[in-house]
């Protein structure tokens, strides 16, 4: 994500402090991932008995419109997991309040690779800065690339540390587009306001935080 104000501008990943940062990949487009040909290996066929076995709980849990949903969840997480070769991580949520369902968990690691810091006057870190990126997407076992990211960040209060931002993330069944707070030192809670294809109908949070290499993505997807 974004680098610690006392970084910029020209920060790289390396120079930004716990739970602060910056973003990018300059990338091409990844057409749709296909699964690879070969059988799975034991860790990933354990997976997709674990998805399995999440499918049926699901559908006890939610209601008509939800299942349907649910549905396009569980394909998405058996497409990822062919892509990933078994690194994605993709769980069921907490116990969920009476008459809700529970929300699904999809865990992927940005890789800052390609980011721009844009200094716009008044010279220095100020209000209206701007901060695009093109990133790169890993499974949650940080072995396989699934996709990348794209959007962009403006400083709104350098006192505070303060960033808005949205992008959205590719990956090869589909994508989500995240809107909301990044902090120069602390973790955020984005808004989930969409996506394509298995993720069409997808709303709910991202916990963003950042680790020494990148930056944790937790999506919990109502």
């Amino acid at each position: 994500m974004l680098a610690s104000t006392a970084s910029l501008p020209g920060a790289r990943t390396g120079d930004s402090p716990a739970g602060g940062g910056v973003r990018g990949h300059p990338g091409r487009l990844y057409a749709l991932v296909r699964p690879p040909t070969t059988a799975p290996d034991t860790a990933a066929r354990r997976r997709l008995r674990e998805l399995r076995l999440l499918y049926r709980r699901l559908e006890r849990i939610i209601n008509e419109k939800g299942v349907v949903m649910r549905i396009r969840w569980i394909a998405a997480a058996v497409a990822a997991l062919a892509i990933s070769g078994g690194g994605l991580a993709i769980a069921a949520g907490g116990a969920p309040p009476h008459g809700a369902s529970a929300p699904l968990r999809l865990h992927i690691i940005e890789h800052n690779i390609n980011e721009h810091l844009v200094d716009l006057p008044p010279k220095g870190d100020s209000q209206g800065d701007l901060f695009p990126f093109s990133n790169v997407l890993f499974n949650a076992a940080d072995t396989r690339q699934i996709g990348r990211d794209q959007g962009n960040c403006v400083r709104t209060n350098p006192k505070r540390g303060e960033w808005e931002c949205s992008w959205t993330n590719k990956l090869g069944n589909g994508s989500i587009t995240v809107e909301g707070p990044f902090y120069d030192t602390r973790d955020s809670y984005l808004a989930i306001i969409g996506g394509t294809g298995v993720y069409r109908d997808a709303h709910g949070q991202m916990l963003l935080h950042a680790r020494s290499d990148g930056y944790d993505f937790v999506f919990s997807i109502d």
